[in-house]
């Protein structure tokens, strides 16, 4: 009778362990979940601020708005991204910042802006990104004369 007894008090603990496992995978899974859409959100900030310098055209006031967007899109950029997306954006950067308007060399800004997407793209969903890799995949961008 203290066998059987034994048996069930095993058996129930665990059960209860498994369950607890079960919860805590969920709970992980749904934290990765959220984790990835908060940092989609910060990509899509910085691609559609980008967008908004490169449309600006001469309108100052524009141009200041989208400089400010990239600013604060930049700085969430840092806390939620990793090295090679920050690397990726610090070459953009750099190029921006050096690039003069009369120089502005538009393949080289796409190189960059593809290297980006990708680093991006292996952040969110590593699988995916490696079939573009191996397929030469080239994303286009929309950079309007100056």
């Amino acid at each position: 009778m203290l066998e059987s007894g034994l048996e069930v008090a095993i058996g129930i603990v665990a059960g209860a362990a498994i369950l607890a496992a079960a919860l805590l995978q969920m709970h992980h899974s749904d934290f990765l979940r959220a984790k990835a859409r908060h940092r989609l959100k910060v990509y899509e900030d910085l691609f559609s601020a980008f967008t908004e310098m490169n449309v600006a055209g001469g309108d100052e006031y524009r141009l200041e708005r989208a400089k400010v967007g990239l600013a604060h899109t930049l700085n969430r950029i840092n806390l939620v991204a990793p090295q090679d997306v920050v690397k990726g954006v610090n070459e953009l950067l750099d190029f921006l910042n050096e690039s003069r308007e009369e120089e502005y060399d538009v393949l080289k800004a796409l190189n960059i802006l593809n290297t980006l997407v990708l680093e991006v793209r292996r952040d969110l969903d590593r699988g995916n990104a490696k079939e573009m890799v191996e397929s030469g995949f080239r994303f286009r961008f929309y950079i309007p004369r100056k």
